[in-house]
């Protein structure tokens, strides 16, 4: 059987060194390599069957409707036009087009030419706001794996402090007792409320890995309320009223900046200094199978002929410095990946509702990890190894287990591999992952190899795995972990557990 030879117009767009692209019907049906690069697609095949409509910016589709119905077998091509081409990522990419009227295929089709790039200046903004984002993202991660140190033996001293309250409450008077317990519940209040900042702040900051997972979109959304409370708290009352929803299967970063922007988008539409006169109305439900996830304001509302324009990337209301009009791109570009939608409702004077429709996951496997296992019973006591290079974590982890347990703390990971070696076994080894010289992960590799049974009773503790690497080796090992800052008591279930699950093998060559 003979094979079709290929459509001479489909040959000759695929070797034009400009963009190019074959619409009919309003949807592609070819792109070229130059074409899907531009607006960051890595296969041109991608681009086929979308919407010429959701590929251009919302203020130049009249221009291309009018165009498009002017071509004819009389007038087969059109001028010249600057065209806001909508990439991937939401932002725009702007180029001269050339449109023409050209067979394809046996029927009658339009082809795109993207003639040059947009000026330097616009081009060179995106790319300064794309840098910026990412800074952002890194100093966020760098500043709460900084304060979560300090964080870990900050919580874990106040409650030792605590215990040693009630271990002595017998010998203080009732009220010197009273004010000192009072003191330290106090103290814990404001370091968890520091913790909860930046355990949010670290969600936020790994808006690169794209990973998904099953999520409770209600947790996803106190987290973004803690991010924008500063924002919100001197405009509006926070109102929540949360039903029960189905988990949606996003990325964590991802999903929490779409909360975030919304939020932060509610608060700006409200005057500052007014906060018991307006509110931010939050609530979910869940409808025919989907999370919902309703946020309304009391602000001013959107005037009717921006509604079309608001998910525009770059386009805002806002005053100069206040928005960059990436935030709503972003979100609407978001949500839609997922599968979900962003529906606008407002009125002028009345404020304006977002609702955003995710569906739900089916068949969630949840994460055994996520699950603490339990032992019963007293037990036994066991060996400890705890190893962070910050003496004050090991310290505070001697506290909190030492009066149940031998606890061996040090700042070396090359001298906890140096004893293991030398033939002595642990029970737990509690290791950060993220160390100077030997860290975690090198630890980890090197006892697969010399004491396999000691690698499985690795525990890493972490006060945030900021690098790719780091990432990627807790999504591939099994073993258990803690994010810093992380509750005494919970820290001692899990010790309980693992004492008492074997002990370890004996495999010192001298015994």
């Amino acid at each position: 059987m003979a094979r079709m030879a290929a459509d001479p117009m489909r040959s000759l767009v695929d070797v034009l060194p400009g963009a190019a692209c074959l619409h009919r019907d309003g949807h592609v049906v070819h792109a070229n390599r130059a074409f899907s690069t531009a607006l960051g697609y890595r296969d041109p095949a991608e681009l086929v069957a979308l919407s010429i409509a959701s590929l251009v910016c919302a203020d130049g589709r009249d221009v291309f409707d009018t165009r498009w119905r002017e071509l004819s077998p009389e007038k087969p091509s059109a001028e010249a036009l600057p065209v806001g081409w909508v990439a991937r990522d939401g932002s725009v990419v702007r180029m001269r087009t050339t449109a023409a009227r050209v067979d394809f295929e046996g029927a009658a089709a339009i082809i795109e030419l993207g003639h040059d790039i947009g000026d330097a200046r616009s081009r060179n903004a995106r790319v300064a706001t794309t840098d910026r984002l990412a800074s952002v993202g890194t100093l966020a991660a760098g500043v709460a794996h900084e304060i979560n140190n300090p964080l870990t033996y900050v919580l874990a001293n106040l409650d030792y402090i605590r215990e040693q309250l009630e271990v002595h409450r017998s010998k203080l008077p009732p009220a010197a007792f009273t004010e000192l317990d009072d003191l330290a519940a106090e103290a814990k209040v404001g370091a968890e409320r520091v913790a909860r900042t930046v355990r949010c702040l670290r969600v936020f900051s790994r808006v690169d890995e794209g990973r998904r997972s099953p999520l409770d979109v209600s947790q996803v959304v106190e987290a973004a309320l803690a991010l924008a409370s500063n924002e919100i708290r001197h405009r509006a009352r926070v109102l929540k009223v949360y039903r029960p929803v189905p988990l949606v299967l996003a990325d964590e970063a991802r999903l929490t900046q779409v909360f975030f922007s919304l939020l932060i988008n509610a608060a700006q539409a409200i005057p500052d200094g007014h906060a018991e006169e307006n509110s931010i109305d939050v609530k979910t439900w869940t409808d025919d199978g989907r999370a919902i996830v309703e946020i309304r304001d009391s602000g001013g509302g959107i005037r009717p002929e921006y509604i079309s324009r608001i998910f525009d990337p770059f386009f805002t209301t806002k005053p100069q410095g206040l928005g960059s009009g990436l935030g709503l791109a972003i979100s609407h570009g978001t949500v839609e990946s997922l599968g979900g939608d962003i529906v606008v409702e407002s009125t002028v004077g009345l404020g304006a509702t977002f609702r955003v429709i995710l569906p739900g996951a089916a068949n969630v496997a949840v994460d055994a990890r996520a699950t603490p296992r339990v032992s019963t019973g007293r037990g036994r006591s066991g060996k400890v190894m705890v190893i962070d290079d910050d003496a004050a974590v090991g310290a505070a982890i001697r506290r909190a287990l030492g009066r149940r347990h031998d606890v061996i703390t040090t700042t070396s990971a090359q001298e906890a591999l140096d004893r293991i070696r030398g033939g002595e076994l642990f029970d737990m080894i509690l290791c950060d992952l993220m160390m100077p010289q030997l860290s975690g992960m090198d630890l980890h590799a090197e006892l697969l190899g010399t004491a396999p049974d000691q690698a499985e009773r690795m525990v890493f503790i972490t006060g945030g795995a900021f690098t790719i690497t780091a990432r990627e080796f807790l999504d591939r090992v099994t073993n258990e972990r803690f994010d810093k800052p992380f509750d005494a008591s919970h820290l001692r279930m899990l010790a309980k557990t693992m004492v008492n699950e074997r002990p370890p093998a004996s495999r010192n060559p001298r015994a």
